[in-house]
């Protein structure tokens, strides 16, 4: 005997457009009702939660440093370690995070004058499978930055290969002082 239980949802383009990418990075998504009568709809993932691999004694975070990261940027991963170690490897992402902090300190190099009111900047990134990288940029004190420069900081770092990451998400904020800012 067969059962079959199911709904029927209308979304709108941004709904969609929401619920797509609950899919493809395995974010959580929630959706409010427009009208009184209608539904809430939550969608969400659960992982399954796997320990560190065995014998490792240090942090992801500590490994990426020990290859060599400018101890200047900060470096501060959002996924969960256990998450980590099975989406990209410590050399993968230690390479990556080299590149971007190197072309975004040239980049701020070039262009200290824009950034002078900023004690830090903030670049929040989410790879996902696939070489795709979404990048929200941020200021210290809390500044949204004007679009057409973070248009210009983002096409500095997609130019640089992507991360390969596997089985879901990564994301990652790296913090660059502004060293304009303070004075010598």
């Amino acid at each position: 005997m067969l059962h079959e239980d199911g709904f029927l949802i209308m979304l709108t383009t941004e709904s969609w457009a929401l619920l797509r990418k609950c899919f493809i990075t395995g974010s959580k998504a929630v959706m409010l009702s427009d009208t009184e009568d209608g539904m809430n709809f939550e969608l969400s993932f659960y992982e399954k939660l796997v320990p560190a691999v065995p014998g490792s004694q240090q942090t992801f975070t500590n490994e990426i440093e020990q290859q060599g990261r400018d101890r200047n940027v900060a470096i501060k991963f959002i996924t969960a370690e256990n998450l980590l170690v099975q989406r990209v490897s410590v050399q993968d992402m230690a390479n990556y995070t080299k590149s971007v902090t190197a072309r975004v300190k040239e980049y701020l190099a070039a262009n200290k004058p824009l950034f002078s009111m900023l004690k830090e900047l903030y670049l929040l990134f989410e790879v996902v499978p696939g070489g795709k990288v979404d990048i929200r940029i941020v200021g210290n004190p809390v500044t949204r930055i004007d679009s057409a420069l973070e248009d210009q900081i983002v096409a500095v770092i997609n130019q640089l290969p992507v991360v390969d990451v596997q089985y879901g998400p990564v994301d990652f904020q790296i913090s660059f002082p502004i060293e304009s800012y303070y004075p010598a």
